[in-house]
């Protein structure tokens, strides 16, 4: 008679709606089978597996019935079961039999049956919840259960079926679409003709969001909050708790950024542990699910989450780099033992360039365990080593720039401009160096990122000349043609936009020596339309009319400074040529060269009518003071009377 052998392996893969972000963990809190089928020859074996939840029992009844694929006879099956196995019982043909071997493992307990002939063999068996934090393939308690159904049998020929309360809010997860039906106040879910039944496994997890113990909190800097676990898991709660009071505002403080949801629900959950996470953040739905570990750092790895997510940086690396150095700071401050992260080796077989992590779950390699480890610590290190040379402390500016598309080069006189760029490796390079001032080890990058060591120092070299041009500006900064060139990493374009920024500016410069000499400045508007312009050609016609203007402008003030003093005597005349020379100085730092200099020239003309009519009143002026003062001495002297004219009297 023919015999049937049956493995199992995890399919270690989860996809729900919404991104998921997460933090790896070492160990699995769940006993997860490997993969160890062994077909026989050319006969199908078909096997149908049921697993029902039983709430009331803490535990799941797991029933594998075996035939063939054509209804035939055979002698036995062998079966492999997770390891925590209860209860186990072998039925032939409807009747139970003795004739089992068991043979129990780390990973998996084989279940031999060898009979002389069956049509049926059944496998039933008992999965319980042994506990928070203790090791077994299910959780089952009165607001929440998970389930790892697998299949046995051959390709083609395997059914898997679910069945659960209808109390709770089922999710069920994966590439596989269940069927779905309610029956006396269960819900069934049944997958059949599976291509691949080694390998398939359907997590379904159910919850009661009434049974849940609930903690209401709204911490400073966020608005409301609440905290979900399970019944009776008290220290779970308390420490999910308190680390989220005591992190929310620290958090809110160095990221700097508003909080970003109206209402955050923080579950507790089995599932990011079997995936071999801590947690992770469905930002669609504005929630976090964290694994029953008792664990500060992956509560606030996830915190940070509500604002390091694709939204923010589009490559994972930088977000989950983020979320750990960050975590890592917070949890420090809060007093617990905070974690270093090591340079990971490159040589690593996992090792893959950091710019193409695939996002979670999308990873198909063969070793994506591997490469998920390996990219986690990876990123952790990098970050570290970038936040570290800029300070956590003076991150915020970048974050802000990102959440708001600001330019990384910036001027001093203008608001920033917006970018259309994704805030990728190459931005969030730029925002750190140019917001924080820290120099980032180009090597490094180009190791562990997988940008081109010669674009690295394509950008090294633009980066000096940019800053050689910045200090040639004297107070100017670089023009946004030169600045939108640098953050879009056009190098070739930088340099000839820097080419003619440096024309300009020697330009600039013989203007002002121009205008220096009757002590008046560049006008402040030609600094700013410099600084704007994305075109060059327009601030060279700027130029133009500056300098043209600017002779007529000197000649006025220094017809204004020779004249003052006449332009005194013509009682308030100089005051209405002074405040019309304020107006032509207005005009020209506003920018209105032309009218300016028109200006300038009438003024001058004025001027010299005014003098010329300031120097005939004072000749005028002179010339009746001096009558004046003779008239004013004849005068006197008849009034005092003369010893020789008759009538005169001296006094006594």
């Amino acid at each position: 008679m023919p015999t049937g052998t049956f493995g199992h392996g995890f399919l270690r893969r989860l996809e729900r709606a919404g991104r998921l972000f997460a933090v790896a963990v070492v160990g699995l809190g769940f006993l997860l089978p490997v993969p160890v089928r062994a077909a026989e020859g050319d006969l199908a074996f078909a096997a149908e597996a049921r697993w029902k939840v039983d709430v009331t029992d803490r535990s799941v009844a797991v029933d594998v019935e075996v035939s063939t694929g054509d209804g035939g006879a055979f002698g036995g099956v062998t079966l492999s079961i997770p390891p925590d196995a209860e209860d186990v019982v072998v039925d032939v043909d409807g009747v139970p039999t003795q004739d089992v071997e068991l043979d129990p493992g780390p990973d998996l307990l084989v279940v031999d049956v060898t009979v002389p002939e069956a049509r049926t063999i059944t496998v039933h068996f008992r999965l319980r919840d042994r506990g928070f934090r203790v090791p077994s393939s299910v959780r089952v308690n009165d607001a929440y259960f998970f389930v790892p159904a697998w299949a046995w049998g051959d390709p083609g020929h395997a059914v898997v079926v679910v069945d659960v309360p209808d109390t709770y809010e089922v999710f069920y997860h994966g590439d596989v679409e269940p069927e779905l039906r309610s029956t006396l106040r269960r819900t069934i879910l049944e997958v059949t003709d599976l291509d691949d039944p080694e390998t398939f496994v359907l997590p379904v997890s159910g919850r009661r969001t009434e049974a849940m113990t609930a903690v209401h909190l709204e911490p400073s800097g966020a608005s409301r909050i609440v905290v979900r676990g399970w019944p009776g898991d008290d220290e779970w709660l308390e420490l999910t708790t308190a680390t989220i009071e005591g992190a929310t505002p620290l958090l809110a403080d160095l990221v700097g950024l508003p909080w970003p949801v109206k209402l955050l629900e923080v579950w507790e959950s089995i599932e990011p542990s079997v995936e071999g996470y801590g947690g992770w953040f469905l930002e669609d739905e504005a929630s976090i699910e964290i694994g029953e570990d008792l664990d500060p750092r992956v509560v606030v790895h996830e915190l940070t989450h509500l604002w390091f997510h694709e939204g923010l940086f589009t490559e994972r690396w930088i977000t989950e780099g983020l979320a750990e150095v960050f975590a890592d700071h917070v949890v420090a401050t809060l007093g617990h033992e905070a974690a270093t992260p090591t340079r990971p080796r490159l040589d690593d077989p996992a090792a893959f360039p950091l710019d193409g992590w695939p996002p979670l779950g999308e990873d198909t390699s063969e070793d994506v365990d591997a490469r998920e480890v390996w990219a986690y610590d990876a990123s952790w290190w990098l970050v570290d080593e970038i936040v570290d040379e800029a300070g956590i402390e003076e991150m915020a500016p970048v974050f802000e720039a990102a959440a708001r598309d600001l330019a990384a080069y910036r001027a001093d006189d203008v608001d920033p401009e917006t970018v259309a760029a994704d805030d990728d490796t190459r931005r969030f390079l730029d925002l750190v160096e140019e917001l924080t001032g820290a120099e980032i080890d180009g090597v490094i990058l180009a190791e562990f990122t997988g940008i081109p060591d010669a674009v690295l120092a394509d950008r090294a070299a633009a980066r000096r000349a940019y800053a050689a041009l910045a200090a040639a500006g004297d107070g100017w900064s670089p023009p946004w043609a030169v600045r939108r060139a640098m953050g879009e990493w056009r190098f070739d374009v930088a340099r000839q936009e820097m080419a003619r920024s440096e024309a300009l500016l020697a330009r600039r410069n013989e203007l002002a020596e121009l205008l220096a000499a009757a002590d008046l400045a560049v006008p402040e508007d030609l600094e700013r339309r410099y600084e704007s312009a994305g075109d060059l050609g327009a601030v060279a016609a700027d130029l133009d009319a500056a300098t043209r203007a600017a002779p007529a402008l000197v000649a006025a003030a220094e017809s204004l400074d020779v004249r003052r003093g006449l332009l005194a005597l013509l009682g308030g005349f100089e005051d209405r040529l002074e405040e019309r020379w304020e107006a032509v100085l207005r005009r020209y730092g506003e920018g209105h060269y032309d009218r300016a200099e028109e200006q300038a020239r009438a003024l001058v003309a004025e001027a010299e009518g005014a003098s010329s009519a300031g120097l005939l009143r004072l000749l005028l002026a002179v010339g009746i003071v001096g009558a004046a003062a003779v008239g004013g001495t004849v005068l006197r002297r008849r009034g005092r009377g003369d010893p020789r004219v008759p009538g005169y009297h001296p006094p006594g």
